[in-house]
C-alpha cells in the first residue's frame, strides 16, 4: 500500500511540493533544503535539492556534498498532517518532513553560512 501512496502523492502533489522544503532529523541532526524536483527512479522516490543545509548549535551551514533525500516507497508510508505538510519515517535514521511551496517559514538562504541571498554558494 505504501508505494500506491507515494505513486498518488507524485501524481496529486508533486508541482505543491517543488518550491517547497524537505526537513530531516538524522540521529538528533536537522538538515533542511529547498525541493526543486521531484523524481521516481524504480522503487525509490527522491527530493532533489540545489543545496543541503546542516543546524550546527543553532547556525545552519551549508553541507559540502548534496546527497538527496530519498525513500523506498515499498517501506516507508508518508502521512499529510492537518496543515498539509507530509512526514515519513526514514529507516534506522530518524523522520522527514516535506513543507509545500506556500509554507511560510522557509529557511532563508541567506542565513545559510556557505550561501548568498539567491541560494548561491559563496
Amino acid at each position: 500500500m505504501s508505494q500506491a501512496a507515494w505513486i498518488k502523492f507524485y501524481q496529486d502533489q508533486r508541482e505543491l511540493f517543488i518550491g517547497g522544503e524537505s526537513e530531516s532529523i538524522e540521529n538528533g541532526v536537522v538538515y533542511r533544503s529547498p525541493i526543486s524536483d521531484i523524481e521516481i527512479r524504480g522503487d525509490c522516490i527522491f527530493f532533489l535539492s540545489p543545496w543541503v543545509a546542516v543546524c550546527n548549535h543553532g547556525r545552519w551551514e551549508k553541507m559540502p556534498t548534496n546527497v538527496p533525500l530519498f525513500v523506498n516507497m515499498n517501506d516507508v508510508e508518508p502521512r499529510q498532517d492537518s496543515v498539509g505538510r507530509f512526514t515519513f519515517n526514514l529507516p534506522f535514521l530518524g523522520i522527514a518532513t516535506l513543507f509545500p511551496n506556500t509554507w511560510p517559514n522557509k529557511l532563508d538562504p541567506s542565513r545559510v553560512h556557505g550561501l548568498n541571498e539567491e541560494g548561491e554558494t559563496t
